[in-house]
């Protein structure tokens, strides 16, 4: 399977997770509460993936400020995405802009990993931002 197709599926699963953590909010727990404990049980699904198809623990401690940042702001990033779906009219209209992440990090990518940015995937981000402002409007 390629790329896309597991970001089709991740797509699908978070899309049904969103829509849980919002039942929940609605039923009144606290978004600080929605994020933390669904993230103390993905640590834990994941330790045990982790440990049952036997992956090997070897970071290079070069990779570890960039783990340590990336949970940083994991934690904050969501801390406010779970917020803004707990004040939401419809999840759906403050996970369109929080999605816009992708064009930051199609752009920083050409410059930090040199990454290739054609017409087309310019064309496709220009459209992804319009169909953003469209939803805030």
């Amino acid at each position: 399977m390629n790329w896309f197709w597991y970001a089709v599926i991740g797509m699908v699963l978070l899309s049904v997770m969103f829509l849980f953590i919002t039942k929940v909010n609605k039923l009144g727990v606290r978004s600080e509460l929605v994020y933390v404990l669904p993230s103390i049980f993905a640590v834990l699904f994941g330790l045990i993936y982790i440990f049952s198809v036997k992956i090997p623990f070897v970071v290079p401690k070069s990779a570890w400020i960039f783990i340590v940042l990336a949970g940083l702001f994991a934690l904050l990033g969501n801390l406010l995405m779970f917020k803004s779906l707990s004040l939401a009219p419809n999840p759906g209209y403050s996970l369109a802009i929080i999605s816009a992440d992708v064009v930051l990090v199609a752009v920083a990518s050409v410059f930090i990993f040199k990454s290739e940015f054609t017409l087309i995937k310019a064309i496709g981000t220009g459209l992804a931002v319009l169909g953003i402002i469209l939803l805030g409007l």
